[in-house]
Order: structure tokens, then sequence, then C-alpha cells
């Protein structure tokens, strides 16, 4: 296909009413799905070609992988559909909007913060566990779902990158280990991209309990053996959410204790 779609084209029973963002590998649309009556995010590969067999069944093998990876955390792949030659992977379309739109606007609150990494490591333990690795943790490609607007938000991973084997999976720079290729476990970059994300969060939070930032040491230390796995993040934020953490300690009621 030499020209992607445009707005009002049909691809199946989906029909493009506007485009969402564009990257290297992808262009991103938001679709009506006509049959059923509901939204949709069509995302268009372009590096990635049907033709070639190979790459095809590659392109279909990923795609199952994705579509097994049925967690509350991680977006749910919908349905791989072709136009012509080039895949088209379908996920809903959500209210909310990205982690990275949040910190530009509002910010978060410390634990804001730590409940969407929470999430996010909950995703990823899910994924690690199927064998999948998601290669390029940001806060992009974290969703913050709200289903109503003065309700709270749930943290969904997306974009694990279908690649058919096209791109490199070396993540972005900035929120990707400085020399990725040392690691032999490529469950660790992820992590390490995970403690970005909870730095970035907590840039404007000055009040975050010094555990937060004992964290994030741990997720980006050097040494990848040395990183929390996804299970300990969790336990470690749900410590940190823990009342009796918040409060205040009442040093005369301690000694009556003792």
């Amino acid at each position: 296909m030499a020209a992607g779609p445009v707005i009002g084209q049909t691809i199946g029973p989906f029909r493009i009413v506007g485009m969402l963002g564009e990257g290297a590998s992808a262009v991103v649309y938001e679709a009506v799905d006509e049959e059923l009556g509901r939204l949709v995010v069509l995302k268009v590969l372009r590096a990635i070609h049907g033709e070639h067999p190979e790459r095809r069944a590659m392109v279909i093998e990923e795609a199952r992988a994705l579509a097994a990876m049925q967690h509350e955390a991680i977006m749910p792949l919908l349905q791989l559909v072709w136009l012509e030659d080039v895949p088209v992977l379908v996920f809903p379309r959500l209210p909310g909007k990205t982690l990275a739109a949040t910190l530009a606007e509002d910010g978060v609150t410390w634990q804001e913060a730590v409940r969407i990494v929470r999430d996010v490591a909950r995703g990823l333990g899910h994924a690690h566990g199927l064998g999948v690795c998601h290669h390029d943790v940001k806060p992009t490609n974290i969703w913050l779902h709200r289903p109503q607007s003065d309700g709270p938000s749930r943290a969904l991973l997306f974009d694990f990158g279908l690649t058919g084997g096209a791109a490199d999976s070396a993540g972005t720079p900035g929120y990707s280990e400085p020399e990725p290729q040392a690691t032999a476990r490529p469950e660790s970059r992820d992590l390490f991209s995970l403690g970005v994300v909870l730095h970035e969060c907590l840039e404007r939070c000055p009040d975050a309990p010094a555990r937060c930032r004992d964290l994030i040491r741990r997720l980006t230390t050097e040494r990848a053996a040395d990183r929390p796995g996804p299970s300990e993040v969790v336990a470690t934020i749900d410590r940190l959410l823990e009342p009796s953490f918040r409060r205040p300690l009442n040093w005369a009621t301690a000694a009556g204790l003792a």
C-alpha cells in the first residue's frame, strides 16, 4: 500500500474519523465500528508488509500474544485486520488520556504516581509471566482510563510494539538503560523504564516520602540483577500507601507500648 488511510475511509467495519498521532512505525487513528456502534483506535503499522509470508506470519503470531494478555492493567487488543498488505491493530477507545498529557497539564500527587506505577507493575508482571516484554515503558504509553469524569482513574499499559521483527526494541532514549545491550534479561529493562517514569511523576512532588526515592534508585540501579521485580514493586507501593505509614507516629503512645 503506497499511501496511508484517509479520513472517511473504511477498513473492514471501521470508518476512520480522525488521526490521533503517528510515530516511526505506525499511524494511529480514531474510528467508528459501524457494526457494533463503538469508538475504537486503529494502529496502522507502516514498516511491515504482509506481502512477505514470513513477516505476515510473525505479525499474526505477535498479535496472538498481545490478545492473550488479558489483564486489567493492559490495553486489550480487540482484533487484527488487514488493509491490503498492511496490518491494523484494533483497540478500544477508552475515556481518559495518557500519563504524558496528565503530567504536562496538572501533574499528579505522589499517591497518584505510585498507584499508577503499581498498576503498570502489575501489568508488566502479567506480561512477563507470558514471556512478553514491553521494551518501551514511558508516559506516552500509559493510558489513564477514567470511566467517569469525576471518578478515579486506573493505568493501562499499551503499545507493546507489534513489529514483525522490523523495529529496534532498545526503547526510547531517556527511559531505557544507557547500555541496554549489556542486559541479558529484557524484563529488567522494563523495570528500569518504570523507575524513570516514577522519577518523572515525582519531579513536582516535594512531599513524596523518602521510600519513593529509594524505589526509584532500586529500579534504576546499574546492576540489572538488583532491580526489584514487578511483584516486589507492587508490595513496596502497597506498604507506602498503608495508613499506618502515612500517619505521624505518636511517640508518647509508642513509648507506652514498649
